[in-house]
């Protein structure tokens, strides 16, 4: 009676899953590192931008803001600005010195 053959089916399947397996295994390394590479780049773009934003910030801490002119409050002085004394003889007198003024 003759050798019986050897099936060799098994080992075909564990070589063939194995090929499968180093497929798989670089297309997903691949798509790996390709999804790291956008994700940096992102990452990038936003440091990038952060920056832009922090000099602005910056820039506008420096500008110097300048309001609208408001009168000051304060003491009235003849010939000033604001609300003239109460008493008719210094309101006379502070006309007088702004006439002479005006002259």
């Amino acid at each position: 009676m003759g050798r019986p053959r050897k099936n060799r089916v098994g080992e075909y399947a564990a070589a063939l899953a194995e090929e499968f397996s180093h497929h798989l295994a670089r297309d997903l390394a691949k798509t790996v590192e390709a999804s790291q590479e956008e994700q940096r780049r992102e990452f990038l773009a936003l440091r990038e931008e952060v920056a832009k934003l922090e000099a602005q910030v910056r820039a506008l801490e420096k500008r110097v803001r300048q309001g609208r002119a408001r009168p000051k409050v304060g003491k009235w002085v003849p010939g000033g600005p604001g609300r003239p004394p109460k008493d008719a003889a210094e309101r006379i007198a502070a006309f007088k010195a702004r006439q002479a003024d005006s002259d």
